[in-house]
């Protein structure tokens, strides 16, 4: 591994690990709903801190971009929805974040005994931020998948009953420099061949018909905004996919 990949990685996971839960919705009593978790990154939650070396507070990560998860909790009143994503995640660290998201959720049943009330979880942690790897790393892949399936297992666990994950968009619709005539903090990116490879290698390890999740594929027909990001209609479609999921989970 060059020592620019590895200063790139140790940079990114740096800015994963130090960067505070700026989206996660403060637990309402008393817990008389279902409720619903999401954990991913900017497709899922467009805020950032002040700080973000990459991300402006003063641009669309502010607050004013709206992430599918807006959209679904708007059109959903079956669940309470706890946006649990956060701005710059390279999709490593979501089993740390989801294991925060069920103690956050713990009430006490019955026999006074803790119970976790988070009764769906869509996984989004697809490596958006992988796209600024640059080129396809095996190891990386490796461990995003496991740590998917660690979500998953820590999920059924708490006797999550419904499980989400989310694919990947196509490569043909980003444009990768638009985004970085924006950002000129990001100068690397992957390659066509690279992510198609790395989308591949996720498709792969969870399209197959299991009893723990359902795999959807919310990013069709996807159009940006930025280069990168979901726009308006592509986000508002992409709740709607995963609410039709969520409903017709268990037929």
């Amino acid at each position: 591994m060059s020592k620019r990949l590895s200063l790139l990685i140790v940079t990114l996971f740096v800015l994963v690990c130090f960067t505070p839960f700026v989206s996660a919705v403060e637990w309402v009593e008393p817990p008389d709903y279902s409720v619903a978790g999401v954990i991913g990154a900017s497709y899922e939650n467009g805020q950032a801190i002040d700080n973000h070396p990459v991300a402006p507070k003063t641009w669309y990560l502010g607050g004013s971009y709206k992430t599918w998860v807006n959209y679904i909790a708007s059109l959903d009143k079956n669940f309470h929805w706890i946006n649990y994503a956060r701005g710059g995640e390279i999709s490593v660290n979501g089993i740390n974040q989801l294991n925060d998201l069920l103690i956050q959720t713990l009430w006490p049943d019955a026999n006074g005994q803790p119970v976790s009330r988070l009764e769906v979880l869509v996984i989004g942690n697809w490596g958006n931020d992988y796209i600024w790897f640059p080129y396809y790393n095996q190891q990386i892949m490796d461990a995003l998948v496991q740590n998917v399936n660690d979500q998953i297992d820590l999920a059924k666990s708490f006797g999550v009953k419904k499980i989400i994950v989310t694919g990947w968009p196509k490569w043909e619709a980003f444009d990768l420099d638009f985004f970085i005539a924006l950002f000129p903090p990001l100068t690397t990116h992957i390659d066509e061949a690279g992510y198609n490879q790395a989308k591949e290698y996720y498709y792969n390890a969870f399209s197959q018909p299991n009893p723990d999740y359902v795999f959807v594929e919310p990013w069709g027909h996807f159009k940006t905004f930025d280069g990168v990001h979901p726009g308006s209609a592509t986000s508002k479609k992409a709740a709607s996919i995963i609410l039709k999921a969520i409903k017709k989970y268990d037929k």
